[in-house]
């Protein structure tokens, strides 16, 4: 298991063009606020595709982005080293005496900065599982998509934002209002904290 700190790494990449992103958030289960005391453990999910085009590597990255918006609330997340099904995830997480499974799969993956050339899209489902019963306390997704071309950009980069408010909203009680629609210009390839 990889295993993620506070402290964390910095990862600098010179930002090459600007662009407009748009977030949404869809909420469908929020049961119960999460303890920043709990530990989690990320599940590894199966790699995106997109028609015939699978994107390796993508579901390491999707992972490694709900981990470190996770990191920034607890101190010990980690990340599964392979993907496997549901009852062996909560079995790892068991043997690993974690609180919380952060189970994650990707829905929509396209990374057109390396195809056409057209926008990014992404999109990831989030399920928060209570390790002890296996009972479902949170379940959402996070969508992210560029409004044009970046040309450089990893559909990667738009789950950073997204993924830090939905997973910070996770923290606070039932029937606090969930993050909104947003639309953000940043810089792609922006300086990042991975956590």
């Amino acid at each position: 298991m990889s295993t993620f700190t506070r402290p964390g790494m910095l990862l600098f990449v010179i930002a090459l063009t600007g662009c407009a992103h748009k977030y949404y958030f869809h909420p469908i289960q929020h049961t119960e606020a999460l303890d920043k005391e709990a530990s989690v453990l990320v599940t590894l999910p199966a790699d995106g595709s997109l028609e015939r085009i699978q994107y390796a590597g993508s579901g390491r990255q999707a992972a490694r982005a709900v981990a470190a918006a996770f990191a920034k609330y607890v101190k010990r997340v980690d990340i599964m080293e392979r993907t496997s099904g549901h009852e062996e995830q909560l079995a790892a997480a068991r043997a690993g005496k974690f609180d919380l499974l952060a189970a994650v799969s990707i829905s929509h993956w396209e990374d057109r900065a390396t195809e056409s050339g057209g926008p990014e899209r992404i999109e990831v489902e989030l399920r928060t599982i209570r390790v002890s019963n296996g009972a479902t306390l949170n379940l959402g997704s996070v969508q992210g998509k560029a409004k044009r071309a970046t040309f450089g950009g990893s559909p990667e980069d738009l789950l950073e934002q997204p993924l830090a408010e939905y997973v910070g909203w996770l923290f606070t009680p039932p029937g606090t209002p969930a993050p909104t629609v947003l639309e953000r210009t940043r810089p792609v390839n922006a300086p990042r904290r991975l956590q």
